[in-house]
């Protein structure tokens, strides 16, 4: 038989035998090839020539199938390379060999099974496999995409007694038990490369702690917790109770303890709120009361060393707390019996009984009992706000305490926010303060955002990555932060003399590390990598997620100076038999925060000043004596493996220093990398800057990065807040309207948000559009609703939606003639709306709203970061330049000058940087919102008012800033006030120039103007009184409907009657008389109120129909602006066509009013245009200057401004 293509049966060469290639004589182009660089499978084994089409000529002509070989990219690597990548692998296949059979002889050794722990609550060591962490990362990594990266994911872990509980991605024990496992790892693995051949000096880590066995934490699956051990329950009387007055003092004492505000000594008002803890005969809630005493007496006597120490009751008597316990259950009788009559106060029981719970280091219990506080307070409707402002602070409370226990064992909490619709505390007669409660309450809503982005629980409802999440819930929380009011806020000094604030703020600190411990966490695994695994050095490059990395370490750093900061205060407060305020919430904040301290010096460089280490040992020393006095088991177990893990910690930073480095390290560096799984992409770039190989699958992964704005979609959106004022008086606080918005519109469903619109770009400004969504979503329009404030413009991204916003926020005031049921119609955008107090929208108070609320009212309503006093001053001044309808554009300035004076000396003791804010806040509103029609002059002004500020500004500190330097910089901006009236006497100089070059040997001058200008009245009235001027005709039109013409005509006539040119006269003519008035004129005399960048003025109306009138009467005559070059503005000008005034001032001039059935608009414009070209000259106090000098000098300004305004 003969084989296709000639080939003889007996020729068999080896696959691997190969032809020399054939010599080429030259190189041969590909175009000029006469056979294809590839033939297809069927030409191949013929050995005909193939065409290389798909299919090819030969296949097609036969009715073959054409088929060609996959294409094999290959590359060329030099030998040395490829000898090194070969023993690597072999000493991968070796140290995963060794690893397994080391782990199978630590649990031949180990005296209990895996996993299991001692009888009496300590743990047992074990060994992770690497086989099994390698094939966990390999699970994990098929799954990176459901679960949110971080590597920090859920287990289930068993007690002493065996029994298995979930723990969540945010639980301290999972991360534990990430950290042992990683930890076991490094030993384990380093421990079995000394009996290498080229590994033999290298040392097994070991740990310091005692009873460590060369172990970190206790074995891997493990967690401590009196949950699986029964409840003791005593069989007690239900009708005893202590005396009268040891019950007194008793619950007193209990107030400071669950920092409760009842007590009113607290300007937080305490940030729990239990119920009503004050005695009174004849009480009915007892259980109440039993289970106060229960909390009381174990903080008391039943969980410090203090007991123990002083001989307490024997090991098996009932302790005091568990006798109260056991009545408040008995007088509760079963909570879920629902047949039974249920009240608000079961739900304060239920509340403190969890409490109790938490305590005795039973949270699982606890979450049952809050849980079932929480079903109650629903039973009752205290969720939908069926309840009083009692009822709501206590079902609050039982709200805080569901979202501890769920952040803290990181599980889905027992109701979701959506369903919760009830107001937030307010201030109520002879209660504390709600602030303390109301921003405890806004925290834990945010906790709950962290457990459910842990969890790979979107909040918004779409996807989003862990870089997006992480972004959005340190935005969430530094507004939190910065939108608390000043009772709530720290001082410079990071304390307050109030304790709950300060635990208020430790437990604000705990949760940006919960955000941030991920991060952190793989940052510590791939340094441990690199540095002991790849022996790469200390790495010098800015990390990726540095921020986020110092954020976890600075609030780390934080709790642990708040801790220190309340035991201080604690114990001046309390005696030695009073029980310490730091409850079990504290001490597992101190915790996880000196565990992160002692993980960042893995992170940071080997070199570390001694003064930082002397810190960070006193905070550890601080922490564990806390523990210590503490004497319960969660704190004896913290302990122990902080002093395990203090010690694990020097011994790796001598590693790290290089004096036992191990050789082979790049086995372990598989290891470790293997064993990250998914947070290598997180912190994978490191490798743009470090040679060190990553494995394909994760760099094709690559780091988890945010988008740039430029890839996300903007949006420039309108935002306006309706507000009501008390019978329209402004002087008052006002209540704020918010819509919630539909489930039909695109973003933020369900969320409280102001009326707002996308601004399209043929709107003329974003004010119009303002004013037509307001129509549009409520169908509101004028007069029931006006203008109040235009806010600073200002713009963030959201990565959740995709979008970067520029928010426009406005202001409008609705009448009080405005009906809500007969004006306010909603459209399909919102479902409901509802009345809030503008300090608890700007406090974060509200619940689902949307993204920087607070920040958007917050720049309409400036009371909330200027002060009370400061605000009020401003509000004041506002005012007034608003209804001052008879000053010019300098009178206005001058006293814009006078409301920042007073407004600056009325700021609060504050930062150098808030209170320069502050300051250029106020300066901004009084040039936008004062009278932005004559704005340019009051800018001007304002701005060097602002450069005399900075000129003074000490160094940036966070130190208040001291009185003297506000009495300096009022000091200067005063002289500066009574110099401005200087430059009247230069433009008055540059007009008589003017005059006398412009009409040259003329006797007779015939001028026209209008309305009253102090410029012009000061220019002409020089010169008036030049005798070498010509004489002038001054013709004045009236200016309706204040007639502000009639008063500069009188001031003229009065100055000619004492001028030495008695030839000189001036004469009032009516508006309507303009045409009239224009005859035989030479100059029609303009004093601006503002000019464009472009040469446009603005002045009082009617100056329009003047100049068309001097155009077609007198083509001759000179249009003239008259004007300082301060009221050139540099900004676009405002885009409101009408300055819109009081109708009555037109109304007053008609005389007396008689009825009429009919109905009429009234229009009162103050300002139009008048465009450039119709303007022959602008004469200011530098001379005569053109359109082209005006715009350099707007250019000049913007820049001025724009280093005062754009951070705003």
């Amino acid at each position: 038989m003969i084989q296709s293509g000639g080939s003889e049966p007996g020729d068999r060469r080896s696959s691997s035998q190969r032809l020399p290639v054939n010599p080429r004589r030259h190189k041969v182009a590909p175009e000029q090839r006469k056979r294809v660089a590839t033939a297809c499978n069927s030409c191949n084994i013929r050995r005909i020539k193939c065409s290389g089409d798909r299919p090819c000529h030969q296949c097609s002509s036969a009715a073959r199938e054409c088929v060609y070989p996959p294409s094999v990219e290959k590359i060329s690597i030099s030998r040395s390379e490829l000898d090194s990548l070969r023993r690597k692998v072999e000493a991968y296949e070796k140290v995963l060999t060794d690893a397994g059979r080391a782990s199978e002889l630590l649990q031949h050794q180990s005296p209990l099974s895996e996993g299991a722990a001692s009888p009496g609550g300590t743990w047992a060591p074990s060994v992770v496999s690497l086989d099994s962490a390698a094939a966990a990362a390999t699970q994990s990594s098929e799954h990176e995409d459901a679960a949110a990266p971080g590597g920090i994911d859920s287990r289930l872990l068993r007690d002493g007694d065996g029994v298995t509980r979930f723990f969540g991605e945010t639980s301290a024990a999972a991360f534990l038990d990430h950290l042992n496992e990683f930890m076991n790892l490094m030993t384990t693995s380093l421990m079995y490369h000394q009996h290498s051949p080229s590994s033999s000096q290298a040392q097994p880590i070991r740990s310091s702690g005692a009873g460590s066995s060369g172990t970190l934490l206790p074995s891997s699956g493990t967690y401590h917790t009196r949950d699986s051990r029964p409840l003791r329950t005593v069989d007690v009387s239900p009708l005893w109770v202590p005396p009268t007055p040891s019950l007194s003092a008793m619950l007193t004492e209990l107030r400071s303890v669950i920092q409760d505000g009842g007590n009113g000594e607290r300007i937080s008002g305490g940030i729990y709120f239990w119920g009503d803890l004050v005695l009174a005969e004849n009480r009915d809630d007892m259980a109440f009361v039993n289970a106060a005493l229960a909390v009381l007496y174990y903080r008391s006597t039943g969980s410090r060393a203090q007991q123990q120490r002083s001989g307490g009751s024997p090991k098996d008597s009932p302790q005091p707390s568990e006798v109260f316990f056991s009545r408040a259950i008995r007088l509760l009788s079963n909570p879920l019996d629902v047949s039974r009559r249920a009240d608000i106060s079961d739900v304060a029981t239920l509340s403190l009984l969890g409490l109790y719970l938490i305590q005795t280091n039973r949270c699982d219990a606890a979450g049952m009992y809050i849980s079932t506080a929480i079903r109650t307070g629903v039973m009752l409707g205290a969720h939908r706000g069926w309840v009083d402002e009692r009822g709501k602070r206590t079902f609050w409370t039982a709200y805080v305490l569901d979202r501890w226990v769920s952040c803290v064992l990181g599980r889905p909490p027992s109701i979701a926010d959506e369903a919760v619709q009830l107001p937030p505390p307010e201030d109520a007669l002879g209660m504390p303060s709600p602030a303390g409660l109301r921003a405890h309450v806004e925290l834990a809503r945010i906790s709950g955002n962290i457990v459910a982005h842990a969890s790979g629980i979107s909040t918004t409802g779409m996807p989003s990555s862990f870089g997006q999440t992480l972004e959005r819930t340190t935005w969430l929380l530094e507004q939190w932060e910065s939108s608390l009011p000043a009772a709530l806020r720290l001082n410079h000094d990071g304390a307050s003399d109030d304790p709950t604030v300060c635990l208020l703020h430790m437990q604000h600190n705990h949760l940006v590390m919960m955000a941030t411990r991920p991060v952190f966490f793989a940052a510590v695994k791939r340094t441990l990598a690199e540095r002991l695994g790849s022996g790469v050095g200390p790495v010098t490059a800015p990390h990726p997620e540095l921020r986020h990395l110092q954020n976890c370490a600075s609030a780390a750093q934080r709790i642990l100076d708040l801790a220190r900061r309340v035991a201080a205060q604690d114990s001046q407060r309390r005696g030695p038999s009073s029980p310490p305020i730091l409850l079990h919430a504290g001490l597992q904040n101190i915790f996880d925060a000196v565990v992160c301290l002692l993980l960042q010096e893995l992170v940071a460089d080997t070199s570390i000043a001694d003064e930082e280490l002397a810190s960070r040992n006193g905070a550890v020393e601080f922490a564990v004596g806390c523990f210590e006095d503490e004497g319960g088991d969660f704190a004896r177990d913290a302990a122990g493996v902080v002093a395990r893990l203090k010690g694990l910690v020097e011994e790796l930073r001598l590693r790290m220093r290089g004096a036992d480095r191990l050789e082979g390290g790049s086995a372990l560096y598989g290891d470790l990398v293997a064993l990250m799984g998914a947070d290598w992409p997180l912190t994978g770039e490191y490798d743009e800057f470090m040679d060190i190989p990553c494995p394909q699958r994760l760099i094709a992964k690559g780091p988890v990065r945010m988008p740039d704005d430029d890839k996300l979609q903007h949006r420039s959106v309108a935002a306006s807040f309706l507000l009501r004022f008390p019978n329209d008086d402004t002087s008052q606080r006002p209540k704020v309207a918010l819509f919630r918005r539909s489930d039909k519109v695109r973003t933020y469903q369900h969320r409280y948000a102001p009326i707002s619109g996308s601004v399209d770009p043929s709107d003329p400004s974003p004010l119009h559009t303002a004013v037509r969504e307001i129509r549009e979503e409520t169908s509101l329009a004028p007069p029931l609703i006006r203008l109040f404030r235009t806010g600073k413009p200002y713009s963030f991204r959201d990565d959740a939606v995709g979008r970067v916003w520029h928010i426009h926020p406005f202001a409008f005031v609705l009448s009080v003639r405005a009906t809500e049921a007969a004006h306010i119609k909603l459209d399909w955008e919102h479902d409901s709306y509802a009345w809030f107090d503008v300090g608890d929208v700007g406090a974060g108070a509200v619940a689902d709203r949307v993204p920087r609320l607070g920040e958007s009212l917050r720049r309409v309503w400036f009371d909330l970061d200027l002060g009370e006093e400061a605000g009020g001053a401003l509000a004041r001044g506002l005012l007034a330049l608003q209804r001052d309808h008879e000053s010019g554009a300098r009178q206005l300035a001058g006293k814009a000058v006078d409301i920042f004076v007073d407004v600056v000396a009325r700021l609060g003791p504050s930062s150098r940087d808030a209170w320069w804010r502050n300051a250029r806040l106020a300066a901004w509103h009084l040039w936008k919102n004062g009278r932005e029609a004559m704005g340019a002059s009051i800018l001007s002004v304002l701005l060097t008012s602002l450069s005399l500020i900075e000129a003074r500004l000490p160094p940036a500190s966070t130190a208040p800033l001291p009185t003297a330097f506000t009495n300096n910089a009022v000091a200067a901006i005063k002289g500066f006030s009574e110099r401005h009236g200087e430059s009247s006497k230069r433009i008055a100089s540059s007009f008589a120039t003017f005059l006398t070059e412009t009409f040259p040997g003329k006797k007779h001058v015939t001028i026209l103007t209008l309305s009253h200008s102090s410029t012009i009245r000061s220019c002409i009235a020089h010169a008036l009184q030049d005798p070498a001027a010509p004489s002038l005709d001054i013709r004045v039109l009236e200016s309706r409907p204040l007639f502000e013409g009639v008063v500069l005509a009188r001031s003229l006539a009065d100055t000619i009657a004492t001028t030495p040119c008695p030839s000189s006269t001036a004469a009032i003519y009516t508006d309507a008389c303009a045409a009239i008035a224009s005859r035989s004129i030479d100059m029609l005399l303009l004093g601006a109120d503002l000019i464009d960048r472009a040469g446009r003025v603005s002045n009082k109306v009617g100056s329009l129909p003047a100049v068309l009138c001097a155009r077609h009467v007198a083509p001759a005559a000179k249009v003239v602006a008259l004007a300082e070059k301060s009221k050139v503005l540099p900004f676009d000008p405002p885009h409101q066509e009408l300055e819109e005034n009081d109708p009555g001032e037109l109304v007053r001039a008609w005389g007396e009013a008689r009825p009429s059935p009919g109905m009429v608009t009234v229009r009162n414009a103050y300002f139009e245009w008048v465009p450039q070209g119709l303007v022959d000259s602008y004469v200011t106090e530098d001379g005569v200057l053109t359109t082209e000098g005006i715009e350099a000098w707007a250019t000049e300004e913007r820049k001025r401004a724009d280093g005062f305004f754009s951070d705003l």
